[in-house]
């Protein structure tokens, strides 16, 4: 028995070494060669870096993957601050190879791709990387409207991540208007607390474009109402309480002749690739509307969104890909009269968007509250259903992110009143079936309201008699 396992093991180790030594055979008639991987704007000094190209590349994290056509991985990497940006790989020759880059901030992300087919000399087999200018995704953005009790000032803040960007005393009820565009860059409008209107624009990094502001200071600049970044063309835009449209430059904003929107009945604007979607407000009848920058008077109806009841409002647009987004909140917080209902809720609506025929060609809607009927005139939201969306704050490849923004209601003898406030970020996930996920948002971090949380406190009464 004993000869008989050895005669096997034997074999075995014949055969293992057989095919070692056809392996090997196989790899000596390969030729493989250098390939060097380099960051144009880094080892290269040939791209724009700063307040008005890409964020620092010396001060992140810059991520390197290559793979062959078979899809294989041959390098992934991530190299630190402190690494040398760049990164040698042994490659077969005649092999083409995919290098895909990555940098990330607390604003954006910024992609960059190239194909190489590798050549037998080491020096033509040098890879530079052209990072885009143009995001790949913007992260999630925070802000917090912060109220101050019995005053007519309150706080405004926004930050990147855990960085304070903006932090201004505003006026009540001047709620600023603020987008960012396809450089992750920050532009917002605010009154300060002496009611006087300034345009600023922060970098990527967070850091405030010190003479941005300076340069803009005009008459126009105290009428602008709305500000719209197109992210495809990369232009960001000004529009003022008469409707004109403003290009916002590096020093000026230039007016763009021929449009005017009619602000009294505009509810929401978005901009992208030149063109501009309105939802307009009609006597209470609401209509998505489109018109090319450069043929304004061709106004297209989209879609019509009906008729919507005071408590009900569009809050947000979204054009990303071949689909529009709209946000709408339900909101009633307070009983007017006996019997009437409260509520916080609110939807995502996707209309699918045909830009070469101009026609909307289907529409869902997610996060609708399951809850119909009230209990003590309050109709609570459901698990997994918004409860006021208010903002786009950011969006990646895969998802978008928005701001959910309400209250959870309690009963009193009287009538129902807030209880707590509730501060989501909702996770959008995109596909043939998008879903929808939930998540609290970092402590402080409040979105554009809060109702003041009341307690209610029980009180026992005992009545007392007599002996007979």
């Amino acid at each position: 028995m004993k000869k008989v396992i050895f005669i096997l093991i034997l074999a075995s180790l014949v055969l293992v070494s057989c095919n070692q030594f056809e392996s090997n055979k196989i790899n000596a008639n390969k030729e493989f060669s250098s390939v060097f991987i380099g960051i144009d704007g880094i080892i290269r000094k040939t791209r724009e870096i700063g307040e008005n190209g890409l964020p620092d590349l010396d001060s992140y994290e810059i991520a390197i993957k290559v793979v062959k056509e078979d899809e294989s991985v041959l390098a992934d990497e991530v190299l630190n601050p402190s690494d040398e940006k760049s990164l040698s790989v042994k490659v077969e020759v005649g092999e083409t190879i995919k290098v895909f880059v990555k940098v990330t901030n607390a604003s954006g992300e910024w992609t960059g791709e190239k194909t190489h087919t590798v050549v037998k000399a080491p020096k033509d087999n040098q890879i530079f990387i052209r990072i885009k200018k143009a995001v790949k995704s913007l992260r999630k953005l925070d802000f917090s409207l912060k109220e101050g009790v019995g005053s007519s000032e309150t706080e405004f803040e926004i930050k990147f991540l855990e960085k304070p960007v903006f932090t201004k005393k505003i006026m009540k009820d001047l709620v600023p208007t603020f987008c960012r565009d396809n450089k992750a860059r920050l532009y917002i409008a605010y009154f300060d607390d002496s009611e006087i209107l300034h345009l600023a624009r922060y970098n990527s990094e967070g850091d405030l474009a010190q003479d941005f502001s300076e340069k803009l200071k005009t008459k126009k600049m105290s009428e602008i109402k709305h500000l719209a970044s197109d992210l495809i063309t990369g232009k960001t835009y000004a529009i003022t309480n008469n409707g004109y449209l403003y290009l916002i430059n590096e020093d000026s904003l230039k007016k763009v002749e021929g449009v005017e929107l009619n602000m009294d009945e505009i509810v929401i604007v978005a901009i992208n690739s030149d063109k501009i979607f309105t939802v307009d407000d009609k006597s209470g009848s609401l209509t998505l509307n489109v018109f090319d920058i450069k043929s304004p008077s061709e106004v297209s109806n989209l879609y019509d969104l009906g008729y919507v009841e005071s408590f009900k409002s569009y809050t947000d647009m979204m054009v990303h890909r071949d689909f529009i987004y709209l946000l709408r909140r339900e909101y009633k917080p307070t009983c007017k009269s006996s019997g009437e209902n409260v509520f916080s809720m609110g939807s995502i609506i996707r209309l699918e968007y045909d830009s070469v025929k101009n026609v909307v060609l289907d529409n869902e809607e997610f996060g609708k509250n399951t809850n119909k009927d009230p209990v003590e005139n309050i109709i609570s939201t459901a698990d997994n259903c918004l409860y006021g969306p208010v903002k786009f704050i950011g969006f990646d490849e895969n998802h978008i992110y928005i701001a959910d923004d309400g209250v959870d209601f309690q009963t009193t003898s009287s009538s129902p009143i807030p209880k707590s406030n509730k501060n989501q970020i909702i996770t959008l996930t995109l596909g043939e079936e998008p879903t929808i996920e939930f998540e609290a948002s970092e402590e402080g971090i409040l979105w554009f309201s809060e109702e003041e949380e009341k307690e209610v406190k029980e009180i026992n009464i005992s009545i007392g008699g007599y002996d007979d």
